[in-house]
Parts: structure tokens; C-alpha cells; sequence
């Protein structure tokens, strides 16, 4: 199975999310902040990561630019989820997800980041 890096940094969603991704089949790493992210993306492999568009101290994005900056971590595919659809608008379709949102959909939603990305190499 795929592996998946929620960052998070809302505790009680970051445990539901790990949750619902594991019972559905997904490896799971967790962070609840950017740089703990990083740190489990260089030590571990991942295949996408889904963060939130509002983390404290550094937006999903900003996330994202920089794991692009990073040898290694440049090629990971981003999913964003927020429950705002105005945020949402910034990222562009396909990426991203609105909460709440069913394990099914978000289970699409990673999958289809994952074969994009395959599909640029």
C-alpha cells in the first residue's frame, strides 16, 4: 500500500485522519508542524503528503516549495484539505480536498496525486 504524510497540526483531526487512512489501507506517518514533516520525509519514503492549507507558523504551501527545494523530497505529490472552499481555490483541481470530506473521496484524491506524479517522471 501507498504511504501517506498527514501534516496536521489540529491533534484530535490528525489522530481521526490516521485512523480512517490506516483502516482504509494506507501507511501513515504524522506531523504536526513543517518542520517534523520534513524530518519524516527524509528518513522515510512517502508517496504523497496531505496537509492542511493553515498550519501555525507556515502555510500548506509554503510547506510544499519547500520539500521542492529539498534533494530527495522535491518529486513528493502535495494534497491540501481545508474547510474553506475560498482557500481551496488557490490550489490548483485535483489537489485538493474540502473537510469534511469521505474517506473514499480522499482516498481518490491521493490516489490520483500519486499517478500524476508518476506520470511526470
Amino acid at each position: 500500500m501507498p504511504t501517506v504524510l498527514v501534516v496536521e497540526d489540529g491533534e484530535d483531526y490528525r489522530e481521526l485522519l490516521t485512523e480512517l487512512l490506516r483502516l482504509d489501507g494506507w501507511n501513515v506517518f504524522v506531523a504536526a508542524h513543517s518542520r517534523a514533516a520534513i524530518e519524516v520525509a527524509q528518513w522515510s519514503t512517502v508517496d504523497v503528503v496531505l496537509t492542511d492549507i493553515h498550519l501555525r507558523g507556515e502555510s500548506g504551501q509554503a510547506l510544499e516549495e519547500r520539500f521542492k527545494s529539498i534533494n530527495g523530497l522535491a518529486s513528493i505529490p502535495f494534497v491540501f484539505m481545508s474547510g474553506s472552499k475560498r482557500h481551496l481555490d488557490a490550489v490548483p483541481h485535483g489537489r485538493a480536498i474540502r473537510k469534511p470530506f469521505a474517506v473514499a473521496e480522499l482516498d481518490r484524491v491521493l490516489r490520483a496525486a500519486i499517478d500524476a506524479a508518476i506520470a511526470k517522471s
